[in-house]
């Protein structure tokens, strides 16, 4: 089994560029699982946000804006408590307040 000079000189081209690519790797792999970590925690962040709004500070070289940042559920559960408080509030006043339970969708008294 006898090599040529090609093979004796390709071989080791190649197996030593794999190992350099292989030592990339792994740190690109790091990278991006923090870059995950980071998604997620700013997901869950979100979506257990009990705040109707929030401002946020967002500095950018010479400019600085501020972002505001609004919890679109919540402003549902809001409005849904407040039609549902002025519903009880009409029927316990004699049905004054029938438009209220007419723009939610149900019938009045």
């Amino acid at each position: 089994m006898g090599f040529s000079l090609e093979a004796t000189l390709i071989v080791p081209i190649i197996l030593g560029s794999w190992a350099g690519l292989l030592a990339l790797a792994a740190p690109g792999y790091q990278q991006e699982a923090q870059a995950a970590g980071q998604a997620v925690g700013a997901l869950r962040y979100a979506l257990e946000n009990r705040h109707l709004y929030q401002t946020i500070d967002l500095a950018g070289g010479e400019t600085a804006l501020t972002a505001l940042q609004v919890s679109p559920q919540v402003v549902v559960e809001w409005a849904s408590l407040v039609q549902d408080d002025l519903s009880l509030v009409g029927r316990a006043l004699g049905g004054g307040l029938q438009e209220v339970d007419q723009q939610a969708g149900r019938a009045g008294p």
